[in-house]
Protein backbone atom coordinates (compact mmCIF):
# COMPACT_ATOMS: atom_id res chain seq x y z
CA UNK A 1 0.00 0.00 0.00
CA UNK A 2 2.77 2.43 0.93
CA UNK A 3 4.51 1.64 -2.34
CA UNK A 4 1.30 2.39 -4.24
CA UNK A 5 0.85 5.72 -2.42
CA UNK A 6 4.41 6.72 -3.25
CA UNK A 7 3.85 5.91 -6.94
CA UNK A 8 0.63 7.89 -6.92
CA UNK A 9 2.34 10.88 -5.29
CA UNK A 10 5.15 10.72 -7.84
CA UNK A 11 2.61 10.65 -10.67
CA UNK A 12 0.78 13.69 -9.28
CA UNK A 13 4.03 15.67 -9.02
CA UNK A 14 5.04 14.65 -12.54
CA UNK A 15 1.67 15.71 -13.93
CA UNK A 16 1.96 19.06 -12.14
CA UNK A 17 5.39 19.67 -13.64
CA UNK A 18 4.11 18.77 -17.10
CA UNK A 19 1.03 20.95 -16.67
CA UNK A 20 2.97 24.13 -15.89
CA UNK A 21 4.45 24.72 -19.34
CA UNK A 22 1.26 23.56 -21.05
CA UNK A 23 -0.72 26.17 -19.11
CA UNK A 24 1.66 28.86 -20.34
CA UNK A 25 1.29 27.55 -23.89
CA UNK A 26 -2.50 27.74 -23.65
CA UNK A 27 -2.48 31.27 -22.20
CA UNK A 28 -4.70 33.22 -22.39
CA UNK A 29 -7.91 31.26 -21.88
CA UNK A 30 -9.98 34.15 -20.53
CA UNK A 31 -10.10 37.98 -20.70
CA UNK A 32 -7.09 39.99 -19.51
CA UNK A 33 -7.42 43.09 -17.35
CA UNK A 34 -5.15 46.02 -18.17
CA UNK A 35 -5.10 48.43 -15.24
CA UNK A 36 -4.66 52.13 -16.00
CA UNK A 37 -4.09 53.98 -12.71
CA UNK A 38 -5.37 57.27 -14.16
CA UNK A 39 -8.84 58.55 -15.11
CA UNK A 40 -10.59 57.69 -18.36
CA UNK A 41 -10.11 60.22 -21.16
CA UNK A 42 -6.49 61.12 -20.43
CA UNK A 43 -3.51 60.24 -22.61
CA UNK A 44 -2.69 56.95 -20.77
CA UNK A 45 -6.28 55.78 -21.16
CA UNK A 46 -6.37 56.70 -24.86
CA UNK A 47 -3.08 54.88 -25.55
CA UNK A 48 -4.03 51.72 -23.66
CA UNK A 49 -7.48 51.43 -25.22
CA UNK A 50 -5.94 51.72 -28.67
CA UNK A 51 -3.29 49.07 -27.98
CA UNK A 52 -5.64 46.78 -26.05
CA UNK A 53 -7.79 46.14 -29.11
CA UNK A 54 -4.89 45.00 -31.27
CA UNK A 55 -3.22 42.96 -28.51
CA UNK A 56 -6.51 41.30 -27.61
CA UNK A 57 -7.09 40.34 -31.23
CA UNK A 58 -3.56 38.92 -31.46
CA UNK A 59 -4.00 36.84 -28.29
CA UNK A 60 -7.54 35.73 -29.05
CA UNK A 61 -9.00 37.14 -25.83
CA UNK A 62 -10.51 40.54 -25.03
CA UNK A 63 -8.55 42.97 -22.89
CA UNK A 64 -10.59 44.88 -20.34
CA UNK A 65 -9.28 48.35 -19.45
CA UNK A 66 -9.74 49.06 -15.74
CA UNK A 67 -9.23 52.68 -14.61
CA UNK A 68 -8.17 52.42 -10.94
CA UNK A 69 -7.34 55.97 -10.03
CA UNK A 70 -5.92 57.76 -7.04
CA UNK A 71 -2.75 59.12 -5.45
CA UNK A 72 -0.95 59.94 -8.71
CA UNK A 73 -1.17 56.36 -9.95
CA UNK A 74 -0.25 54.66 -6.68
CA UNK A 75 -3.68 53.09 -6.03
CA UNK A 76 -3.82 51.18 -9.31
CA UNK A 77 -0.16 50.23 -9.12
CA UNK A 78 -0.57 48.76 -5.64
CA UNK A 79 -3.55 46.77 -6.89
CA UNK A 80 -1.52 45.11 -9.63
CA UNK A 81 1.46 44.52 -7.32
CA UNK A 82 -0.84 42.40 -5.14
CA UNK A 83 -2.50 40.59 -8.06
CA UNK A 84 -1.97 36.94 -8.90
CA UNK A 85 1.10 36.61 -11.19
CA UNK A 86 -0.71 34.68 -13.92
CA UNK A 87 -0.64 37.18 -16.79
CA UNK A 88 -4.28 38.17 -16.42
CA UNK A 89 -3.57 41.49 -14.69
CA UNK A 90 -1.32 43.95 -16.54
CA UNK A 91 -0.28 47.43 -15.42
CA UNK A 92 0.13 50.56 -17.49
CA UNK A 93 3.10 52.27 -15.82
CA UNK A 94 4.10 55.83 -16.61
CA UNK A 95 7.74 56.81 -16.17
CA UNK A 96 6.77 58.81 -13.08
CA UNK A 97 5.54 55.77 -11.15
CA UNK A 98 8.71 53.88 -12.04
CA UNK A 99 11.26 56.59 -11.34
CA UNK A 100 9.98 59.72 -9.57
CA UNK A 101 7.23 58.78 -7.12
CA UNK A 102 9.42 56.19 -5.32
CA UNK A 103 11.93 59.01 -4.70
CA UNK A 104 9.44 61.34 -3.03
CA UNK A 105 7.09 58.89 -1.30
CA UNK A 106 8.58 56.72 1.42
CA UNK A 107 5.27 55.01 2.22
CA UNK A 108 4.84 53.01 -0.97
CA UNK A 109 3.97 49.35 -0.51
CA UNK A 110 5.81 48.38 -3.71
CA UNK A 111 9.30 48.74 -5.18
CA UNK A 112 8.96 49.05 -8.98
CA UNK A 113 11.94 46.97 -10.10
CA UNK A 114 11.42 44.39 -7.35
CA UNK A 115 7.68 43.81 -7.47
CA UNK A 116 7.16 44.09 -11.24
CA UNK A 117 8.76 42.84 -14.41
CA UNK A 118 8.38 44.72 -17.69
CA UNK A 119 6.48 43.11 -20.52
CA UNK A 120 7.28 45.69 -23.17
CA UNK A 121 7.82 49.40 -23.67
CA UNK A 122 4.86 51.35 -25.02
CA UNK A 123 5.92 54.83 -26.11
CA UNK A 124 7.83 58.02 -25.39
CA UNK A 125 5.96 61.31 -25.46
CA UNK A 126 6.70 64.97 -25.97
CA UNK A 127 4.59 67.35 -23.91
CA UNK A 128 3.23 70.80 -24.72
CA UNK A 129 3.09 73.91 -22.54
CA UNK A 130 -0.37 75.49 -22.83
CA UNK A 131 -2.08 78.53 -21.33
CA UNK A 132 -5.66 79.76 -21.28
CA UNK A 133 -6.53 82.26 -24.03
CA UNK A 134 -9.02 84.02 -21.74
CA UNK A 135 -7.26 83.97 -18.35
CA UNK A 136 -3.76 84.56 -19.73
CA UNK A 137 -4.11 86.06 -23.21
CA UNK A 138 -0.90 88.04 -22.77
CA UNK A 139 1.24 84.90 -22.95
CA UNK A 140 1.98 84.55 -26.63
CA UNK A 141 5.33 82.81 -26.17
CA UNK A 142 7.61 81.33 -23.53
CA UNK A 143 9.50 84.58 -23.01
CA UNK A 144 6.37 86.59 -22.13
CA UNK A 145 5.33 83.97 -19.59
CA UNK A 146 8.78 83.89 -17.97
CA UNK A 147 9.01 87.68 -17.86
CA UNK A 148 5.66 87.91 -16.05
CA UNK A 149 6.52 85.07 -13.65
CA UNK A 150 9.82 86.70 -12.68
CA UNK A 151 8.03 89.94 -11.82
CA UNK A 152 5.24 88.11 -9.98
CA UNK A 153 6.71 85.16 -8.04
CA UNK A 154 4.11 82.55 -7.10
CA UNK A 155 1.23 84.41 -8.75
CA UNK A 156 0.87 82.00 -11.68
CA UNK A 157 -0.51 78.58 -10.85
CA UNK A 158 -0.20 75.39 -12.80
CA UNK A 159 -1.99 72.08 -12.76
CA UNK A 160 -0.68 68.55 -12.82
CA UNK A 161 -2.04 65.03 -12.77
CA UNK A 162 -0.70 64.61 -9.24
CA UNK A 163 2.41 65.03 -7.12
CA UNK A 164 5.39 63.34 -8.76
CA UNK A 165 3.68 62.76 -12.11
CA UNK A 166 5.19 63.74 -15.44
CA UNK A 167 3.23 66.99 -15.66
CA UNK A 168 4.43 67.97 -12.19
CA UNK A 169 8.02 67.05 -12.98
CA UNK A 170 7.96 68.83 -16.34
CA UNK A 171 6.79 72.07 -14.73
CA UNK A 172 9.23 71.81 -11.82
CA UNK A 173 12.01 71.29 -14.35
CA UNK A 174 10.80 74.29 -16.34
CA UNK A 175 10.69 76.43 -13.16
CA UNK A 176 14.33 75.62 -12.46
CA UNK A 177 15.44 76.28 -16.03
CA UNK A 178 13.61 79.59 -16.22
CA UNK A 179 14.43 80.74 -12.69
CA UNK A 180 10.78 81.34 -11.79
CA UNK A 181 8.39 80.37 -8.99
CA UNK A 182 4.93 78.95 -9.74
CA UNK A 183 2.13 77.60 -7.54
CA UNK A 184 1.27 73.91 -7.91
CA UNK A 185 -2.33 72.65 -7.95
CA UNK A 186 -2.43 68.83 -8.29
CA UNK A 187 -5.42 66.99 -9.76
CA UNK A 188 -6.38 63.33 -10.07
CA UNK A 189 -5.70 63.27 -13.81
CA UNK A 190 -5.43 65.18 -17.07
CA UNK A 191 -9.17 64.81 -17.61
CA UNK A 192 -9.63 67.12 -14.59
CA UNK A 193 -6.73 69.55 -14.99
CA UNK A 194 -7.58 70.55 -18.56
CA UNK A 195 -11.19 71.57 -17.71
CA UNK A 196 -9.77 73.61 -14.83
CA UNK A 197 -7.46 75.40 -17.24
CA UNK A 198 -10.42 76.03 -19.53
CA UNK A 199 -12.45 77.33 -16.57
CA UNK A 200 -9.66 79.84 -15.82
CA UNK A 201 -8.72 78.22 -12.51
CA UNK A 202 -5.18 77.64 -13.83
CA UNK A 203 -2.67 79.74 -15.73
CA UNK A 204 -0.63 77.04 -17.41
CA UNK A 205 -0.22 73.32 -17.83
CA UNK A 206 2.20 70.83 -19.35
CA UNK A 207 0.15 68.10 -21.00
CA UNK A 208 0.15 65.87 -24.05
CA UNK A 209 -0.73 66.92 -27.60
CA UNK A 210 -3.39 64.19 -27.73
CA UNK A 211 -5.34 65.89 -24.95
CA UNK A 212 -4.84 69.50 -26.06
CA UNK A 213 -4.55 69.54 -29.87
CA UNK A 214 -8.26 70.15 -30.61
CA UNK A 215 -8.44 72.94 -28.03
CA UNK A 216 -5.31 74.56 -29.44
CA UNK A 217 -6.71 74.40 -32.97
CA UNK A 218 -10.01 75.86 -31.74
CA UNK A 219 -8.17 78.84 -30.26
CA UNK A 220 -9.17 77.96 -26.69
CA UNK A 221 -5.61 77.26 -25.58
CA UNK A 222 -2.29 78.86 -26.47
CA UNK A 223 0.51 76.41 -27.18
CA UNK A 224 3.81 78.00 -26.20
CA UNK A 225 6.33 75.17 -26.64
CA UNK A 226 6.82 71.43 -26.83
CA UNK A 227 9.39 69.48 -24.83
CA UNK A 228 11.09 67.19 -27.35
CA UNK A 229 14.19 67.62 -29.47
CA UNK A 230 12.13 68.27 -32.60
CA UNK A 231 8.71 69.73 -33.30
CA UNK A 232 5.60 67.57 -32.86
CA UNK A 233 4.17 66.47 -36.21
CA UNK A 234 0.59 67.22 -35.14
CA UNK A 235 1.58 70.73 -33.91
CA UNK A 236 4.02 71.89 -36.60
CA UNK A 237 3.55 75.57 -35.77
CA UNK A 238 4.63 75.16 -32.16
CA UNK A 239 8.35 75.50 -31.40
CA UNK A 240 10.31 73.54 -28.84
CA UNK A 241 11.82 74.71 -25.56
CA UNK A 242 15.12 74.63 -27.41
CA UNK A 243 13.67 77.09 -29.94
CA UNK A 244 12.64 79.26 -26.99
CA UNK A 245 16.22 79.62 -25.79
CA UNK A 246 16.93 76.49 -23.73
CA UNK A 247 19.62 74.62 -25.70
CA UNK A 248 19.78 70.84 -25.43
CA UNK A 249 16.74 70.70 -23.15
CA UNK A 250 14.34 67.82 -23.73
CA UNK A 251 11.73 66.16 -21.54
CA UNK A 252 9.97 63.15 -23.01
CA UNK A 253 8.15 60.87 -20.55
CA UNK A 254 7.63 57.21 -21.45
CA UNK A 255 5.46 54.31 -20.40
CA UNK A 256 5.65 50.53 -20.17
CA UNK A 257 3.45 47.49 -19.64
CA UNK A 258 4.27 45.55 -16.45
CA UNK A 259 3.09 42.41 -14.68
CA UNK A 260 3.72 41.13 -11.13
CA UNK A 261 7.30 39.92 -10.66
CA UNK A 262 6.54 36.18 -10.39
CA UNK A 263 4.67 36.01 -13.72
CA UNK A 264 6.15 33.13 -15.80
CA UNK A 265 8.45 34.19 -18.63
CA UNK A 266 6.45 32.20 -21.21
CA UNK A 267 3.41 34.30 -20.43
CA UNK A 268 5.39 37.55 -20.43
CA UNK A 269 6.84 36.63 -23.80
CA UNK A 270 3.37 36.02 -25.28
CA UNK A 271 2.17 39.39 -24.05
CA UNK A 272 5.36 41.11 -25.16
CA UNK A 273 5.30 39.57 -28.63
CA UNK A 274 1.70 40.65 -29.15
CA UNK A 275 2.51 44.19 -28.05
CA UNK A 276 5.60 44.34 -30.25
CA UNK A 277 3.57 43.30 -33.28
CA UNK A 278 0.94 45.99 -32.68
CA UNK A 279 3.54 48.68 -31.94
CA UNK A 280 5.38 47.86 -35.18
CA UNK A 281 2.37 48.53 -37.40
CA UNK A 282 2.37 51.60 -39.62
CA UNK A 283 -1.06 52.65 -38.34
CA UNK A 284 0.22 52.51 -34.77
CA UNK A 285 3.19 54.70 -35.64
CA UNK A 286 0.77 57.19 -37.21
CA UNK A 287 -1.48 57.06 -34.14
CA UNK A 288 1.47 57.76 -31.85
CA UNK A 289 2.89 60.51 -34.11
CA UNK A 290 -0.42 62.39 -33.93
CA UNK A 291 0.11 62.48 -30.17
CA UNK A 292 3.69 63.70 -30.28
CA UNK A 293 4.87 60.21 -29.46
CA UNK A 294 7.03 57.38 -30.71
CA UNK A 295 6.20 53.71 -30.08
CA UNK A 296 8.91 51.76 -28.24
CA UNK A 297 8.63 48.81 -30.60
CA UNK A 298 11.95 47.18 -29.68
CA UNK A 299 12.02 47.67 -25.90
CA UNK A 300 11.74 44.39 -24.03
CA UNK A 301 13.54 42.13 -21.55
CA UNK A 302 17.06 43.18 -20.50
CA UNK A 303 17.13 46.21 -22.81
CA UNK A 304 14.01 47.60 -21.19
CA UNK A 305 15.29 46.91 -17.67
CA UNK A 306 18.54 48.74 -18.47
CA UNK A 307 16.57 51.65 -19.92
CA UNK A 308 14.36 51.96 -16.83
CA UNK A 309 17.37 51.81 -14.49
CA UNK A 310 19.17 54.53 -16.46
CA UNK A 311 16.05 56.72 -16.51
CA UNK A 312 15.60 56.29 -12.76
CA UNK A 313 19.12 57.62 -12.19
CA UNK A 314 18.48 60.57 -14.51
CA UNK A 315 15.16 61.42 -12.85
CA UNK A 316 16.77 61.33 -9.41
CA UNK A 317 19.13 64.09 -10.49
CA UNK A 318 16.23 66.17 -11.84
CA UNK A 319 14.13 65.60 -8.72
CA UNK A 320 17.02 66.56 -6.44
CA UNK A 321 17.78 69.71 -8.42
CA UNK A 322 14.11 70.70 -8.52
CA UNK A 323 13.74 70.10 -4.79
CA UNK A 324 10.56 68.14 -5.43
CA UNK A 325 8.86 66.65 -2.37
CA UNK A 326 5.54 64.97 -1.69
CA UNK A 327 2.90 67.55 -0.81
Amino acid sequence: MLKYVRRLAFAVVALALIAQPSMAQQYPTRPITWVVPYPAGGNPDIIVRYLAKGVGDALGQPIIVDNRTGAAGIVGTEYVAAAKPDGYTVLYAASSIMTVIPLINSKLTFVPLRDFVPVHGLGSYDMVLVTSTTRSPQFKDVKSLIDFAKKNPGKLNYGSTGVGTTSHLATSYFERLAGIQLTHIPYRGGAQSIPSLMANDLDLLFDYPAATKSLIEAGKLNALATTGGTRVASLPGVGTLQDAGFPNVTFSPWDVALVPAATPKDIRDKLGNALREVLSRDETRKFFAERGAKPLADFADAKLMDFISAEAAKMKEIVDRAGMKAE
